[in-house]
């Protein structure tokens, strides 16, 4: 029979396996919707068709959102191991000293403004202005065209705000998960039901 500290360093290889392939999936991701967008765009540009450059806006915004939950999921799985692994362990420490990252304690303002720069809301940023100039140059519009782009593109922004907010505060996730864990291992251990008689 394996002992606890085996079967602990087996949970512990297994968390970090999914962490580097969710890593790994979100590279691929961030790959494909690159590729996508500049393809879609690089279209929309040289046929004057803003529609195109919105419909690429908002499928980059969903590849944004789902590498926000990727990345929920890396932190749910870090706070894991720093919670119930770590402490029980000789040598293993990595996600104990990452969360004293001085990165971490940035103010969320300024976590905020340096996520502007990244690679989503960068691309995001630069589809909505493509969008908004497409439509400019390509008056006069047929009457549906026109009062599609009308609707389309505050929802495009708007929706780009929500998840921009949502993605710009990772420190949240780390304390959302920290704290489900610590209420956890605060419960006490209930009696386990025997049927022995």
């Amino acid at each position: 029979m394996e002992s606890l500290e085996s079967q602990i360093l087996a949970e512990y290889q297994a968390l970090r396996d999914e962490i580097v392939a969710t890593y790994a999936r979100r590279a691929t991701l961030q790959t494909l919707g690159t590729s996508l967008f500049a393809g879609l765009q690089t279209v929309a540009f040289l046929k004057d068709l803003p529609l195109i450059s919105i419909a690429a806006t908002f499928l980059i915004l969903s590849f944004y959102h789902d590498d926000i939950t990727l990345i929920d999921a890396m932190v749910k799985m870090g706070e894991y191991i720093r919670k119930f692994i770590e402490p029980h362990t000789d040598g293993l420490r990595w996600e104990t000293i990452m969360s004293e990252d001085p990165i971490r304690k940035t103010p969320k303002a300024t976590k905020r403004s340096l996520m502007l720069l990244s690679r989503y809301p960068m691309t995001v940023m630069v589809g909505i202005l493509l969008s908004i100039w497409l439509f400019a140059i390509s008056c006069p519009l047929t009457g549906w065209e026109f009062y599609t782009c009308c609707i389309l593109i505050p929802v495009l922004m708007s929706l780009s705000f929500f998840v921009f907010m949502i993605g710009s505060d990772y420190g949240k996730m780390h304390r959302e998960w920290r704290e489900l864990f610590e209420s956890i291992d605060a419960k006490p251990n209930l009696p386990i039901d025997s049927d022995e008689g």
